[in-house]
Order: C-alpha cells, then sequence, then structure tokens
C-alpha cells in the first residue's frame, strides 16, 4: 500500500513497472475521486478518516514508497506514512530518499523497478520477524506527535531556565 494520493507524489512509471511485474499482488492508493478504480492490480480508493486508514494498513503486508526522487522536494522529505507503517509493524519498500537511510534495514531502500520487485517479492515471502515488527513500532512511537511535543516542550523549558 501506497496510503496517500499517487500524483503528484510518485514516479508513475516506476509504480506501474513494479505493480504489473507483480500481477498476483494488490497495489492501493488513495485518489481524489469519490469512488473506486481498479487498472489492473492497482486499486485506487477515496480518502479515508484515519480509524478507517489504519483498519486498511492493519490488512496491508508492505508499505510502498514509490516516490519520484527526480523531484527536489520527494528527494529530501521524510514521509509521515513511513510512521504509519511502522507503527503497525508493517516492512517498507522505498525509493531512495535521502532522509530515511537511518531506517534501514526496517526500510529496503530500491534505486529501480527491478530492486522494488526483488525487495516487495522477498517481504510477501518472509514470515515477519515479531522483534522486527516490535522495532519498527518502537521507531514509530519515537517520532510520534506526542513525544516530538514533550522533547520539544523540555528543550523550551531549558531554553527557559539559562
Amino acid at each position: 500500500i501506497y496510503s496517500g494520493s499517487a500524483y503528484p507524489r510518485l514516479d508513475i512509471k516506476l509504480y506501474e513497472k513494479v505493480s504489473d511485474a507483480l500481477p498476483e499482488v494488490s497495489f492501493i492508493s488513495f485518489g481524489s475521486e469519490n469512488r473506486c478504480r481498479k487498472v489492473k492490480n492497482r486499486h485506487t480508493i477515496p480518502w479515508l478518516d484515519k480509524r478507517e486508514l489504519f483498519t486498511l494498513l492493519e490488512n496491508c503486508d508492505v508499505g510502498f514508497m514509490p516516490y519520484d526522487v527526480r523531484n527536489p522536494h520527494n528527494l529530501h522529505c521524510v514521509p509521515l506514512k513511513l510512521f504509519e507503517y511502522f507503527n503497525l509493524g508493517l516492512p517498507v519498500v522505498s525509493t531512495a530518499l535521502l532522509n530515511i537511510k537511518e531506517f534501514k534495514p526496517h526500510v529496503e531502500i530500491a534505486f529501480n523497478s527491478t530492486e522494488c520487485v526483488t525487495a516487495i517479492s522477498k517481504l510477501l515471502s518472509l514470515n515477519q520477524n515479531p522483534q522486527a515488527i516490535e522495532k519498527r513500532k518502537e521507531i514509530a512511537q519515537r517520532h510520534s506527535t506526542q513525544n516530538m511535543q514533550d522533547k520539544l516542550l523540555d528543550l523550551l523549558r531549558c531554553q527557559d531556565s539559562e
């Protein structure tokens, strides 16, 4: 699953090439239309509220982030959906975003469609390691809004006391 709108963030040619190479796998993303669409094994669904999104994500096997890294905005981002996936313990396959290297080995970084297909196939064929699932959940917790808010408040308190 890519828990966002495919346009304009994704490398659509890469997304199509990968999904075409794995016809037995369903690929899901969101669209602006108020109806579901299906092209081959690519499903585009309407936006969901947060509760519904997490229910959907709980039933997915791999987070897929095939961002178009030719766009500098994408290349330098840290997608919040990475932490949505990690919150549920999902493994992730992504194109080579600069700021997600620190999350290896919990993110499989792929540089082309062949590497994406290989990584997705590998993750789908494995029984997920319970320790890896827990580690991904810990990463999500460290990056949660609540945790970051507490860190920011601590920093502000330190500055006030100086």
